[in-house]
């Protein structure tokens, strides 16, 4: 089933929504693996090198994810902490 990506969601929210079977050609197509994505990529932990980042944009390409931009305001969005 293909998700068409909404585009108020992020690419955490459009990766999860992939199956299994789309997560692995996902991956692939951008040049990584399944778990990479789940354990570093998705929560915006790691930013992606250069040549992962223009993966995850092919990849969002052919699975109608996100745009360059989304994947740029993803990634490098700034992040505040609340005070407790």
């Amino acid at each position: 089933m293909c998700h068409a990506y909404m585009a108020d969601s992020d690419f955490k929210q459009f990766f999860l929504a992939l199956n299994d079977q789309r997560r692995e050609r996902f991956a692939k197509n951008a040049g990584t693996t399944v778990g990479y994505l789940m354990a570093h990529v998705i929560h915006a932990r790691k930013r992606p090198k250069d040549d992962l980042f223009e993966g995850l944009v092919r990849a969002c390409r052919i699975h109608r994810g996100p745009s360059e931009e989304d994947l740029l305001r993803f990634f490098y969005r700034v992040r505040t902490r609340v005070a407790a």
